[in-house]
C-alpha cells in the first residue's frame, strides 16, 4: 500500500483494523467452535495476535506466497474502511515527504491515488533504537587480523540518506542485485543493482533497494530478504572497514572494501553479511565467521569500478620488473617441509592431465608475463613475495582462509628453454582430513605454432595417509581443477584481469565432495565396495534382542538437521581438527548402500586408555546404520567393538537413536535412545559395563541437547560447525566409561 501513497495514518488505521479484524475471528472461533473458556482463548490468542502485529504493523516477510495474501487482506480491510466514510466527506490527508534524486531537499506533494514511488520516508527510520548491539566485544572478531573501524557514508544530512549506489563484492567483481525478494550476487548490474544507504540514529544503516522500495534484511527464519518497508532493528548493519585506510578513494568516486554486520542476528549476538550457493546461484546469507563475510565496495557510477580497475591493472604492470618468470631473487625462501635430499618439488609420481588448451593470436614472451598475474586473480587474498630457489627456480607461500579452515599453497614458478613451468602443492588445516592429503598441481606452457601456445594441466593427490574417502576426494579433486583450469585459461584468453573469479581451487573441491555425498545419498550408488560385517546374522543390524531405553528428549531440530549435523557424509568428512584429542588413525568411510541392511558405513580410531593396567590404548571399530522416513522419522544406530580393553572381544555395544518429528511444531523432534550389549562370552563385569554404557549415552545425549540450545542460531553450513564433537569423541566417552567400569 505504500506504493499508492497512502498516508501514515491512513496506513495505521489499515493495519489496526487488519490486527483487530483477526483477532475477533480467531476469539469467535476458540469460543464458540471449539469451546474454549475465556481464559484459554485468551491465552491462545497471544501467539497469533503478537505475530500479526509482527507481520502487517512491522511489515516483515513470510515468503512471496503469503506476503501476497496479506496484502490482498490489508487491502481489503482499508477499501473496508474507507466504504465507511459518509459520502461528500474527505479524510484530511497530511501531505507525504519525498526526495527527488537529482536534489537533496525534500519536496512536498498531496497524497493522490497514482503516486509517484516513495524513494525514502524519514520516519521510516524511527524505530531504529540505540539499544542495538554495539559489537564491540563482540565474538564475531575472533580471527579478524586487521584493525577495524567503523565506514563514513557521504549522505544527505536533509534526508539521511545516500545517493543510489551499486555494491560490487571485492573477491568475485560480481555485484549485489535485489531480485523476487532475495539477494543475489550477478555479473551484468542493472537498475536493480542500485541501492541506498539510510543512516539509523546511532552508529547503524540500512540498505534500501531502488527498484523494489524495500529495505535489505531478515525475516522470521533469520534469511536475507529483500521485504521490510521500514528500517527497523532486522534491517540494521553496521558498516566496518580497515582502519588503516581512507574510506573513499582520492576521488570519492569508489568506496574502500567494507563488511557489514547485522546486528540483530543471533539473538542481538549479530552476523557478518556472506554468501551461500543455492541452485546455482550465490545469494546472500549471514555467518558468524569473518573468514566467510562478504567483503564489497560501492559507487554511485560503475565507470568508477572500471577505472578504478584499471588503475590496478597498470599498478600491476609497473611491476612486471619483479615477474617470477625471468627474473631471479635473492631473498630468504619459504620452509618447503616435505623436501628431501632430491629436492623435488611434487611427492606424486603419477599425473593426470586434466585439459589441454590452445590460445591463439598470442606469443610465448606475452603469455608468460601475464599467467602469473591471471592466477594470482584467483587467489581470495594478497599473494606471497617470490624468493629465489637452487633448482626449482623461484617459490613462494600463500596462506588464506576457507570453510572450514586454511589453505597453504605452495608455488615454483621456472622457465627454461622456451617453456613455462607453474606448480602447485596445495596443503589443507583445520580439517580433520587435512593432514591425509595434498593437491598437487602444474601448468605447463609450450610454443605450439606461429602465434599460438599450448597450455597442459595435469594433477595429482598426494596420500599421506590411507582414508576411506580416498575415491570421493580423488573425484572431486579432478572435476576442481578442471573448472580452475577454465576460469584461468579464460582470464588469459580476456587479457583482463582487473576483478576476481566466482570461486577459488578449495571452494570448488569442497563444493564437488559435497555434491558427490548428495548424489549418493538418492542414487544409492557405491563408491566403495560394499562393507563386510563381523556378526553373524546380517540381515539385521542389532543383535542384541531388547535395548534399555535410556534417553528421552524433545530437541529443537528436525530429523534432516540431525542427519545434516550427524549422520551425514559432510558432517564426517569437514570435522574439525582437534588439537586437544589423543585420537589417532581416525578414519571413517563414506555411506554406502549394503544389501540386506541399507545404509551402513564404519569408523576406526585408536585411543588412549586409562585406569587399566597392562592396557594403554585400543583401536576402536565401529559399524553406522541409518534409515530416514520421508523426514518424519530418523533411525540412527552403532554396533561399537574395542577389543584391546579387558573381555573385551566379549561383547558389542550396540546403541539406537530415534529420531521422530514433533508433528504440531514441524520444528521440534522427540530424540530417544536405547542401549543394549550383545555378549558373545562371559565376564565377571556384565552388569557394571551394561550401567555404564546406559549412563554414558544418556550423558552424552544431554551435553548434546545443550550444545545445540546455546548455538543452534549460528549454524548457516555444517562445514561451520565448530562446537559439536566429533563422532569418535561421541563414541570414545562410551568406551571411557566401559574402561572405568572394568577398573572399579
Amino acid at each position: 500500500m505504500g506504493r499508492r501513497g497512502k498516508n501514515v495514518a491512513a496506513l495505521s488505521m489499515g493495519h489496526a483494523g487488519g490486527i483487530a479484524m483477526g483477532a475477533v475471528f480467531g476469539m469467535f472461533w476458540m469460543r464458540v467452535v471449539l469451546a474454549f473458556t475465556y481464559i484459554e482463548t485468551v491465552f491462545f490468542m497471544i501467539l497469533p495476535v503478537s505475530t500479526a502485529i509482527l507481520i502487517v504493523a512491522e511489515q516483515r516477510s513470510l515468503g512471496p506466497i503469503f506476503d501476497k495474501l496479506l496484502y490482498r487482506v490489508q487491502s481489503t480491510v482499508y477499501m473496508a474502511i474507507e466504504s465507511s466514510t459518509k459520502p461528500g466527506v474527505r479524510r484530511p490527508s497530511q501531505p507525504s515527504v519525498t526526495t527527488d534524486p537529482s536534489s537533496s531537499r525534500p519536496a512536498s506533494t498531496e497524497t493522490s491515488p497514482v503516486a509517484k514511488d516513495v524513494i525514502y520516508r524519514k520516519s521510516s527510520a524511527a524505530s531504529n533504537s540505540s539499544e542495538l548491539i554495539s559489537t564491540a566485544q563482540s565474538s564475531l572478531f575472533a580471527g579478524v587480523g586487521i584493525g577495524m573501524r567503523d565506514h563514513t557514508v557521504g549522505f544527505s544530512a536533509s534526508s539521511n540518506q545516500s545517493k543510489p549506489v551499486y555494491l560490487q563484492e571485492v573477491n568475485s567483481g560480481y555485484f549485489i542485485k535485489a531480485s523476487d525478494g532475495r539477494l543475489k550476487l550477478t555479473a551484468r548490474p542493472d537498475d536493480s543493482c542500485l541501492f541506498i544507504w539510510v543512516k539509523g540514529k546511532t552508529h547503524h544503516w540500512g540498505l534500501l533497494s531502488l527498484a523494489t522500495q524495500r529495505y535489505l534484511g531478515q525475516n522470521l527464519v533469520s534469511m536475507i530478504v529483500i521485504a521490510a518497508k521500514k528500517l527497523a532493528n532486522w534491517e540494521a548493519f553496521r558498516v566496518l572497514q580497515n582502519a588503516d585506510v581512507p574510506s573513499m578513494a582520492s576521488d570519492d568516486s569508489v568506496s574502500c572494501p567494507i563488511h557489514l554486520i547485522l546486528c540483530s542476528a543471533r539473538f542481538g549476538k549479530g552476523m557478518w553479511l556472506s554468501t551461500r550457493l543455492k541452485e546455482g546461484d550465490r545469494i546472500l546469507s549471514l555467518s558468524k565467521n569473518y573468514a566467510s563475510a562478504l567483503c564489497v565496495r560501492y559507487a554511485a557510477d560503475l565507470t568508477a569500478f572500471k577505472k578504478d580497475a584499471d588503475e590496478a591493472r597498470s599498478s600491476r604492470a609497473s611491476s612486471a620488473a619483479t615477474s617470477p618468470v625471468r627474473q631471479s631473487f635473492v631473498q630468504e625462501a619459504p620452509v618447503l617441509p616435505w623436501l628431501s635430499g632430491s629436492a623435488l618439488f611434487f611427492q606424486s609420481t603419477s599425473f593426470a592431465t586434466v585439459l589441454t588448451q590452445t590460445l591463439d593470436n598470442v606469443t610465448m614472451t606475452s603469455l608468460t608475463n601475464l599467467f602469473v598475474d591471471a592466477y594470482d586473480v584467483m587467489l581470495p587474498d594478497a599473494c606471497g613475495s617470490w624468493t629465489g630457489h637452487p633448482s626449482l627456480g623461484n617459490v613462494r607461500l600463500v596462506s588464506y582462509p576457507v570453510s572450514p579452515g586454511s589453505v597453504d599453497e605452495y608455488h615454483a614458478c621456472k622457465f627454461e628453454d622456451g617453456e613455462l613451468s607453474f606448480k602447485i602443492k596445495m596443503q589443507f588445516h583445520g580439517l580433520a582430513l587435512g593432514d591425509h592429503f595434498s593437491l598437487e598441481i602444474e601448468y605447463v606452457l609450450r610454443a605450439s605454432e606461429a602465434r599460438s601456445v599450448t597450455l597442459t594441466c595435469l594433477k595429482a593427490v598426494h596420500w599421506r595417509k590411507p582414508t576411506l574417502f580416498q575415491r570421493h576426494i580423488d573425484t572431486a579433486s579432478r572435476a576442481a581443477v578442471l573448472g580452475s583450469a577454465q576460469q584461468l585459461v579464460a582470464l588469459l584468453a580476456a587479457r583482463n584481469h582487473s576483478s576476481k573469479v566466482l570461486w577459488n581451487l578449495p571452494t570448488l573441491l569442497y563444493s564437488h565432495v559435497q555434491q558427490q555425498f548428495e548424489r549418493n545419498q538418492v542414487e544409492h550408488l557405491n563408491v566403495l565396495e560394499p562393507i563386510s560385517v563381523p556378526w553373524k546374522t546380517p540381515a539385521t543390524f542389532f543383535e542384541h534382542s531388547s535395548g534399555q531405553n535410556v534417553y528421552s528428549a524433545m530437541w529443537p531440530v528436525t530429523p534432516t538437521t540431525y542427519f545434516d549435523w550427524f549422520v551425514s557424509d559432510a558432517a564426517a568428512f569437514f570435522r574439525k581438527a582437534n588439537d586437544e584429542s589423543h585420537h589417532v588413525n581416525i578414519d571413517m568411510s563414506p555411506w554406502t548402500y549394503h544389501p540386506t541392511l541399507g545404509h551402513l558405513r564404519k569408523q576406526t580410531f585408536t585411543m588412549p586408555i586409562e585406569g587399566l593396567p597392562g592396557v594403554s590404548a585400543t583401536t576402536v571399530r565401529e559399524y553406522q546404520w541409518y534409515s530416514m522416513d520421508d523426514g518424519q522419522l530418523l533411525r540412527f544406530g552403532s554396533k561399537v567393538y574395542a577389543g584391546d580393553i579387558p573381555d573385551g572381544s566379549a561383547f558389542s555395544i550396540e546403541i539406537r537413536s530415534d529420531v521422530q518429528l514433533d508433528v504440531p511444531t514441524q520444528t521440534h523432534s522427540r530424540v530417544m535412545c536405547t542401549t543394549g550389549v550383545h555378549w558373545t562370552g562371559t565376564s565377571k563385569s556384565k552388569g557394571a559395563i551394561e550401567a555404564a554404557v546406559a549412563k554414558a549415552v544418556a550423558v552424552t545425549n544431554e551435553r548434546l541437547l545443550t550444545l545445540i540450545q546455546d548455538h543452534q542460531h549460528e549454524v548457516d553450513d555444517v562445514r561451520e560447525i565448530t562446537w559439536l564433537p566429533s563422532q569418535d569423541e561421541r563414541t570414545a566417552h562410551v568406551v571411557h566409561a566401559v574402561a572405568a567400569a572394568l577398573g572399579a
